[in-house]
């Protein structure tokens, strides 16, 4: 996100146009890759026995770190890059 925000800025976008474009240029694959990464741990969550018991705080930690920073790439890194990083 960071580096297509500073592409944009470059090409001389303003810093909110630059901040919006550059994340409707990248959101659709962060989105996905996202996902691909909570579907494919969401699997090990349905283990049962003991090996689920210790493997199941493994992927709620990383589905939720995931979650977490994708939500933040795509909402507080544009807004913050729009009022400080302005070239």
């Amino acid at each position: 996100m960071n580096d297509n925000i500073q592409r944009r800025y470059k090409l001389g976008d303003s810093p909110l146009d630059g901040a919006i474009t550059g994340v409707r240029e990248v959101y659709p694959s962060i989105i996905s890759s996202s996902l691909t990464i909570v579907v494919t741990f969401s699997t090990l969550l349905f283990l049962s026995g003991g090996n689920g018991a210790f493997i199941k705080a493994l992927p709620s930690i990383l589905i939720t770190t995931i979650i977490a920073s994708t939500v933040l790439s795509i909402t507080l890194v544009p807004a913050w890059h729009s009022q400080a990083c302005a070239p």
